[in-house]
């Protein structure tokens, strides 16, 4: 797996979810979310998915196997994670 380019298909998913979620919204309202957790999230459920319900899911996270995507949440917690305090939290 190459990681920079997992990190460019992450940041592109992220950046169209983006997109196609402002265009819904009101100039009037206020909207957060996670980029991250929401392709943590589509990552697991491919994990526990067969057939085309998980091949139109790598699709849309630009991902050729559940073992790439796997291996590219490994390193971001890694990255995320890299204080190593007790209490194991972010830097």
């Amino acid at each position: 797996m190459d990681l920079k380019k997992s990190i460019r298909n992450q940041t592109d998913v992220s950046l169209s979810l983006a997109k196609h979620v402002s265009l819904s919204e009101s100039k009037d309202s206020n909207l957060v979310f996670s980029p991250l957790s929401i392709h943590v999230v589509l990552a697991l459920i491919a994990a526990g998915s067969k057939g085309p319900t998980q091949t139109q899911l790598l699709s849309f996270l630009n991902a050729n196997s559940t073992d790439d995507l796997n291996s590219l949440s490994s390193h971001l917690v890694s990255l995320v994670f890299a204080d190593g305090g007790p209490s194991g939290g972010p830097k």
